[in-house]
């Protein structure tokens, strides 16, 4: 079955791979190429990344994240280099296109602008790039790339330029320091010993031909087995090989398979990823479930004396200790660790956490089966925040489980869940019947009596009833939400049921009220020391100031909400601040207005949002009135009105 949902796509394609295929023969390039793929592929999935497919000499690949797509693209570079580097291949290098928005999953294939215009970037780039559309750039902004505006490409078989960058990537440190007993000069060259040197140089040139190879030296103390070892390390070292030390008379540290971590008192590492590969894949699964449980009893114990700092590590070891211990307290660590990454705007990092739990969680009474549902409302929650459309579908679940279990205590925040940040209605294409039916659902299941809850289901009923002929209903139920909180005193429950009458009641008739509102919710959000408040005071204002011919005021507003958005790193957010100042250059007549209306638009369709049409195409009508091309913006303002009537 046909779905669409906004994707990163990247696409790669191996360089010069026909010439290279003559010169090697077929059977010697198809093992190159696999051995290629399977480089590639391992940094696909570090990234929570998926192959959609092999395009002959490159992979397809879609990922949920722009951030993600293009870590993944810079660690397929380096995997390339790398992996070239280190087994003295045949030179390889990769061009690699990215693109994001919209797209169709169809029979496990992609379909539509994204992909084309991934393909088409990539087929554009040179040996070692990485090309990305403009709306990668924005959504990945902040995230540790660095980008370079190439302007706009003319690519084959679409019908506009595409305004493109490139991601700068830099290769991996070459191999792994020396280990520092190896480091010091010898006071006499050695002599002799060319025959087991031959030997040993033998065993390399088999080793990077992808055969193993052990070599054993004894004999009697003093002949200079240590001396040899070292000299053949040191040569190997310098060809590029990974030379690790161990000993049996000195501890880890200082045969350098483990440094301290810097900064950080009392903890160690492992020097190379190498080494900690090596020696956990040498433990049974059963062995390794016993030594997490123990290292999280451990980490227990100096959890009493600093319980914020060992949270994530509490969830890591006790997750992987499952086979042989408590799930409880697995699924009880991660919860806390996403919990935390959540206040912490670590929003991805919540979601894979919530999730891990619900892995490990196996529902064996009601008990577990509402845990489940609290965990299901927390990842729809972070994955909402995230800007990931799949935070519908882990709603729809939970919504159901909670329906089954006969909860009104999880019903509501379940239904709730449904709503963007600041109870902003899920689409605002639609009148989503099945939606107020819910919440009306939601709000017989709580009752009558005065509790937050409740008065967030009467909010968010009336907001969902915006574009209906129902106006007197929905002002009459986002005024007892709020005179509930009021009644209750809960400053933090005021504010949130104040930002869904500022949604629910915004008419040219509410304008004075909704100016004092707005200005009360600012103070609320300073009291309270919320970010996400303040945005949403900014932006409700920015709105009333803008109808009151403030423009300057409306302008303050805008520039208020680019900041908090920066700080809250929600696509949603991001997604209004650009159409606020879209709007400000619309007013103003700006001549970049259409430029910034466009661009508000591809983030909100990279977001994922529903309705982004219908704000590009609102504000696209203004700039045609403003250019006189009325005639022009008659069908999309039609299709405006029949889509929100009221």
């Amino acid at each position: 079955m046909a779905r669409t949902e906004t994707v990163t796509v990247v696409f790669t394609d191996l360089v010069g791979s026909t010439e290279l295929a003559s010169r090697l023969g077929h059977d010697a390039y198809e093992t190159l190429r696999q051995a290629h793929f399977a480089a590639l592929r391992s940094a696909v999935a570090t990234h929570n990344g998926n192959e959609v497919k092999t395009t002959g000499d490159g992979l397809m690949l879609s990922f949920a994240s722009a951030a993600d797509g293009i870590a993944c693209a810079v660690a397929l570079q380096q995997a390339t280099d790398g992996a070239v580097r280190r087994a003295h291949r045949q030179p390889l290098q990769i061009r690699v296109g990215v693109s994001s928005g919209e797209a169709t999953h169809e029979d496990r294939d992609l379909y539509g602008p994204p992909v084309v215009e991934a393909a088409r970037l990539c087929a554009a780039a040179s040996a070692g790039q990485i090309l990305v559309s403009d709306v990668v750039r924005v959504l990945a902004r902040g995230k540790g790339h660095t980008f370079t505006p190439l302007g706009e490409l003319t690519l084959k078989g679409l019908p506009e330029p595409v305004p493109a960058s490139e991601v700068r990537w830099e290769p991996l440190a070459a191999g792994v320091p020396l280990p520092p007993r190896l480091t010091v000069s010898a006071a006499v060259a050695m002599v002799g010993r060319d025959a087991e040197q031959e030997v040993i140089a033998q065993a390399w040139a088999q080793a990077k031909e992808g055969q193993r190879r052990v070599v054993l030296l004894s004999g009697e103390p003093g002949i200079g087995k240590t001396r040899l070892a070292t000299e053949a390390a040191l040569a190997r070292h310098a060809e590029g090989a990974t030379v690790l030390l161990g000993t049996c008379n000195e501890d880890a540290t200082r045969a350098a398979l483990v440094a301290e971590v810097p900064g950080e008192a009392n903890r160690f590492g492992f020097s190379h990823a190498l080494i900690r590969a090596t020696l956990y894949e040498e433990l049974g699964a059963a062995r390794r479930a016993r030594l997490h449980r123990k290292v999280g009893e451990a980490l227990e114990a100096l959890a009493d004396v600093e319980p914020d700092t060992k949270i994530d590590d509490l969830a890591y070891h006790w997750l992987a200790a499952t086979q042989v211990a408590d799930a409880a307290k697995a699924v009880g660590y991660a919860r806390q660790a996403g919990d935390r990454a959540l206040a912490g705007l670590a929003f991805e990092e919540a979601a894979a956490h919530y999730e891990r739990a619900l892995g490990v969680l196996q529902p064996r009474g009601r008990d577990d089966e509402l845990l489940r549902c609290d965990l299901l409302i927390a990842t729809a929650e972070a994955r909402r925040r995230a800007g990931n459309p799949q935070y519908r579908e882990t709603v729809g679940t939970a919504v159901e489980l909670a329906r089954q279990l006969g909860d009104a205590e999880r019903l509501a925040p379940a239904a709730l869940a449904n709503a963007r940040s600041g109870g902003f209605m899920a689409n605002a294409n639609v009148v989503d019947e099945a939606l107020v039916a819910l919440y009306e659902a939601a709000s017989a299941a709580l009752g009558t009596s005065d509790n937050l809850l409740r008065a967030r289901v009467l909010g968010q009923l009336a907001t969902e009833l915006n574009y209906t002929p129902h106006r007197e209903r929905r002002h009459a139920l986002s005024r007892e939400a709020v005179e509930i909180a009021r009644r209750l005193g809960d400053r933090s429950g005021l504010a949130q049921v104040m930002t869904l009458r500022l949604i629910a009641f915004c008419d040219p008739f509410t304008l004075a009220e909704r100016l004092a509102l707005t200005a009360e919710l600012a103070a609320l959000a300073e009291e309270l020391g919320s970010s996400e408040l303040a945005w949403h005071a900014a932006f409700h204002r920015a709105g009333a100031l803008l109808e009151s011919a403030d423009i300057h005021g409306t302008e303050r507003c805008v520039a208020e909400m680019e900041r908090l958005a920066a700080q809250l790193r929600q696509p949603f957010y991001t997604w209004f601040a650009a159409i606020g100042r879209a709007t400000v250059a619309a007013t103003r007549g700006a001549p970049d207005a259409e430029a910034q209306a466009l661009a508000a638009f591809e983030i909100g369709t990279a977001g994922g949002q529903p309705d982004a049409g219908n704000g590009f195409g609102a504000q696209l009508a203004h700039v045609r009135w403003h250019q006189g091309r009325h005639d022009e913006a008659i069908d999309g303002v039609r299709a405006l009105a029949e889509a929100m009537p009221i």
